[in-house]
């Protein structure tokens, strides 16, 4: 009952649209924030460092530079690529999840020049889902392909790296 009132009030987001990614356009890489993981999903396995280091990954053998926190710090924009995994335990054997990846990145609001704020400037399609207890490292193929829809557009905007 429960995951059927999740799937049907979930609305459709905008994701990945051309305007997003022109906010990507000359980012000279990107930080990984990975928010906390529900304790429940780190006890049976899933944590947070995994998530970080699998998306780590997946940017270094694309081409994708990461950048270190005070890299990005110091970087235009301060931008990292942050991911929520929102996963809750279920008593009849199953986790229902909810993965979202974005761009957040330090934007400056037209209408007050000196005022700059932190806005998500990109996001993939929102993935939902239920899967066994056994099967709750399967949501790291979900973060991995939510990874690769941000390889794909960074380099839409971006030029691959030459092979040296």
């Amino acid at each position: 009952m429960f995951v059927g009132v999740l799937l049907v009030v979930a609305e459709p987001v905008r994701a990945d649209d051309e305007r997003q990614r022109q906010t990507l356009a000359g980012l000279r890489g990107i930080s990984i924030v990975v928010e906390d993981v529900n304790p429940d999903a780190e006890k049976d396995g899933l944590t947070a460092a995994t998530l970080h280091a699998d998306m780590q990954q997946k940017l270094r053998q694309a081409g994708v530079p990461v950048l270190t926190e005070d890299q990005a710090a110091r970087a235009p924009g301060s931008p990292h690529l942050y991911l929520k995994l929102s996963a809750m335990k279920h008593g009849g054997g199953f986790y229902a999840y909810h993965i979202q990846l974005g761009v957040r990145q330090n934007v400056i609001l037209l209408r007050a020049s000196r005022g700059i704020g932190f806005a998500t400037t990109w996001s993939a399609t929102e993935v939902l889902g239920t899967v066994a207890w056994a099967n709750l490292g399967s949501i790291r193929d979900d973060v991995k392909a939510e990874v690769d829809q941000f390889i794909k557009a960074y380099f839409a905007v971006n030029p691959a790296p030459r092979p040296r």
